[in-house]
């Protein structure tokens, strides 16, 4: 499902509470605890939130979704949050790089030996 969202409600502070379009809207229940969420800790919560939902414009509604769960999991409720973890959702988890000893195997056979940590003891009593 894509979105359609008109620009003015993201340039006035009462705009997203008063549009009548949002009412019919079944947006998830997140939506309203990060709309909650936001009213906590941002200056312009309305403006935010709806910059959140302009999200769907570009991506699925369901990652957007997914996403703004993610961001109230990890206590951050905020676009830029939001942003991250889209991003992050499409791209994928980074590639996994191959331990350094398949490609050079005489690293493997180095020993460091065990730090012995009273050296710094020392040092600390010598600094005094």
């Amino acid at each position: 499902m894509r979105f359609t969202c008109c620009r003015c409600w993201s340039g006035s502070n009462r705009a997203a509470a008063e549009a009548t379009a949002l009412l019919d809207w079944r947006l998830a229940p997140v939506w309203q605890q990060a709309r909650a969420e936001l009213a906590k800790h941002t200056r312009k919560p309305d403006q935010e939130w709806v910059r959140m939902l302009r999200l769907m414009e570009t991506h699925p509604a369901a990652a957007v979704d997914r996403a703004v769960t993610a961001a109230l999991e990890r206590h951050s409720p905020r676009l830029e949050t939001v942003r991250l973890i889209v991003r992050q959702q499409e791209a994928g988890p980074p590639p996994m790089c191959p331990p350094v000893t398949e490609m050079r195997p005489e690293l493997a056979r180095i020993a460091v030996p065990v730090p012995t940590l009273s050296a710094y003891d020392a040092l600390v009593e010598g600094a005094r």
